[in-house]
């Protein structure tokens, strides 16, 4: 390696090393950033992408190892984040860091207040207006910075994070998976942003699982395998069969379209049985969110439909409606003809409803929890999980090693006993996938079933998907991955301001026009397909 004071470098990272007791997280990585380049880090889930962020932030103090910035070395001095800062680092992460009892505009200028009188009193005027540009920018309107930020959906909340960091004036910007819960149009918007940002003299370096970020945005590359670092490229030199090769050791997998195999398209007939139905279901606003307006419509046995939208147009508020969250106004929800609107979650899941939520660590798992206990949630009285009058240890034992084992849960003990919150977003994500699909529901309502996960954990979900819905599974994904919907769905329902377009079968239009009426640009009307 070179001497660590080299002035074209904005970051180097140098053998770095970083244990959690028997887990090697970070061993021996070692890369190079070049000022003003956009970086992209990738690797599977629990590579070590997220700690080794985590590092350069001063969040995590790693064993060994150094780190420069700007040609000086910081090994030292780097303590907190409050030191990364103060050396022009920003860091968004993928689980929000904002603070829930304040609003929009107070977590932005949190920690880095701009002042009168030397300091002593917040200049709110001149902050509101310069939040309001990357609020703007990010596609979050100017009336939400006083909005408490708990009203937010997780896609406004991470983007809120983003502005914040911009707030902060970085020069070196982190990125842990910033456009993993955002639509496709908000996501280019988002690094198009980046991009001016880059253009300007930032250093942007990126965790994503998305190659084609990667090959269409970053300057260079570097793959991270188990912790250790498999190599640096100048993206122009790489391609994406050998970069997978490098993160697993493995042939590329085919892509979300074909998913190893096509799956048949369920013809949607009276033959098979309907296995939900919602007849003229409403939703009435609460707290901010936007109501849900004659929701009607059914999802065959086998039937895979997928609802797209743009964030914020009502697919949270219809699918906590139809899981039992949230308070049905008007209309019915059926299984299997038969109503459980007036069932409570833990009913409606006897019925035969399964739920995997948008944000796992608020709606679906226990981070404090082992993966055993959180196995346990739901099933908490049913002996063959381990529960009943005594919890049943070596059975409980034997479900959570099923799941790790069929999910194959990175960081984590054998008999399950590991903290959630121990394992990266990745891995938390397939024990919520795991832990959804392991009671072999009637209907899977999945939000983001995918948010977090590495190239080939994503494949797994959709071959899994596909293979309960052709065993009669009825699936309702929503989704803010546009390629997503239209890879997997049979049919897709568009949803706009509350409103829902009548179903589309696949192929009968194209991506561009389900774009068109996810951003209100034409009516959803049956004249519309």
């Amino acid at each position: 390696m070179e001497e660590l004071a080299t002035k074209d470098l904005a970051l180097r990272v140098v053998n770095v090393t970083k244990r959690f007791g028997n887990v090697c997280a970070n061993d021996q990585v070692t890369f190079d950033v070049r000022t003003g380049a956009w970086h992209a880090i990738v690797g599977e889930n629990g590579a070590g992408k997220s700690t080794i962020l985590s590092i350069v932030y001063g969040a995590i103090r790693p064993d060994r190892g150094r780190i420069s910035v700007n040609g000086q070395d910081v090994s030292r001095s780097l303590r907190s984040p409050a030191d990364a800062i103060r050396l022009g680092i920003g860091l968004v992460t993928q689980h929000y860091s904002l603070v829930h009892g304040m609003t929009v505009l107070e977590n932005m200028v949190l920690g880095h207040e701009p002042g009168r009188a030397g300091g002593a009193v917040i200049d709110w005027t001149a902050s509101e207006a310069r939040a309001a540009v990357y609020a703007a920018a990010l596609g979050l309107e100017t009336r939400l910075l006083r909005s408490s930020v708990e009203s937010l959906s997780p896609a406004a909340q991470q983007k809120v994070e983003i502005a914040k960091a911009l707030f902060r004036g970085a020069d070196i910007l982190l990125l842990d998976e910033p456009t993993a819960t955002l639509a496709p149009h908000e996501a280019e918007s988002l690094l198009a942003i980046l991009h001016e940002l880059n253009d300007g003299g930032a250093t942007i370096v990126v965790v994503t699982h998305k190659l084609r970020e990667v090959f269409d945005h970053s300057d260079s590359v570097t793959v991270l395998r188990s912790g250790k670092s498999a190599g640096t490229f100048q993206t122009s030199n790489i391609d994406r069969d050998r970069i997978f090769r490098l993160m697993i050791g493995e042939e590329f997998p085919p892509a979300a379209d074909d998913g190893g195999g096509e799956r048949q398209v369920v013809e949607v007939s009276s033959e098979r049985e309907v296995a939900v139905r919602l007849s003229h279901l409403s939703v009435g606003r609460t707290r901010g969110s936007i109501p849900v307006r004659d929701a009607d419509f059914a999802v065959r046995a086998g039937e895979i439909v997928g609802f797209a939208g743009v964030d914020g147009n009502g697919q949270t508020e219809l699918a906590e409606a139809i899981v039992g969250q949230r308070a049905i106004a008007t209309g019915t929800v059926e299984v299997e003809g038969l109503s459980v609107t007036s069932l409570s979650i833990r009913g409606r899941k006897l019925a035969g409803i399964s739920y995997i939520p948008a944000n796992r660590n608020r709606d679906g798992l226990i981070p404090s929890f082992s993966i055993e206990q959180n196995a346990l949630l739901g099933h908490e009285t049913d002996p063959d999980w381990g529960g009943g009058i005594v919890l049943r240890p070596r059975r409980l034992r034997e479900v959570a090693s099923d799941l790790i084992s069929t999910w194959d849960v990175r960081g984590a003990d054998r008999g399950g006993r590991t903290a959630v919150s121990s394992l990266s977003g990745g891995n938390q994500q397939k024990v919520l996938v795991g832990h959804a699909l392991a009671s072999r529901p009637k209907v899977l309502v999945a939000c983001q079933p995918t948010r977090g996960l590495d190239i080939r954990s994503a494949q797994s979900v959709y071959a899994r998907l596909r293979q309960e819905a052709a065993n009669g599974m009825a699936v309702l994904l929503f989704s803010l991955d546009l390629d997503e919907v239209m890879d997997l769905s049979d049919r897709v329902i568009v949803m706009f301001d509350g409103a829902l377009s009548p179903p589309i079968a696949k192929g009968d239009v194209s991506r561009e026009v389900i774009g068109r009426l996810m951003t209100g640009l034409m009516p959803l009307t049956k004249e519309s397909e």
